[in-house]
């Protein structure tokens, strides 16, 4: 008996390793729609946050207005990487890869960007993808 729940339990934990790939994979897609499903998958199984994303493999995702919110993304690749209108708020982007990403503000990553600006909401510049929210009314032109 206690032969088949260690082997029922390396099988989950052999599945779960399989997803986990197969998300960062998704995640690092450069269709928008696809990296927010893998997110929301990731967010669900509690991965985003857990340190599970750590080191991967970004390069040029598209991040675009996705919730990253207190996401793990320490030592991840994202070079090149679109997170314009990303919501970055307490996510954790220590070492990480970010040669000309495009930031949350649309701005292109430098070696002086001050990354807490997206990450840490109490900081005095914070910009926030609520400020884009006032332009949700203008997103329809065929009245013009």
């Amino acid at each position: 008996m206690i032969t088949v729940a260690v082997l029922e339990r390396l099988n989950a934990r052999r599945q779960d390793k399989q997803e986990l790939t197969r998300l960062k994979a998704l995640l690092g897609s450069n269709e928008a729609v696809v990296t927010k499903i893998a997110i929301s998958e990731l967010r669900a199984r509690g991965w985003l946050r857990d340190g599970s994303l750590r080191d991967a493999s970004l390069f040029r995702a598209n991040l675009s207005s996705s919730d990253l919110e207190e996401a793990d993304l320490s030592g991840a690749n994202l070079g090149k990487a679109n997170l314009s209108g990303a919501d970055l708020r307490k996510a954790n982007l220590a070492h990480a890869n970010l040669n000309n990403a495009t930031l949350p503000d649309g701005t292109i990553w430098t070696p002086i960007t001050d990354m807490t600006r997206f990450t840490d909401p109490a900081h005095p510049d914070f910009w926030s993808n609520k400020d884009l929210s006032s332009f949700d009314d203008f997103n329809d032109f065929d009245d013009f």
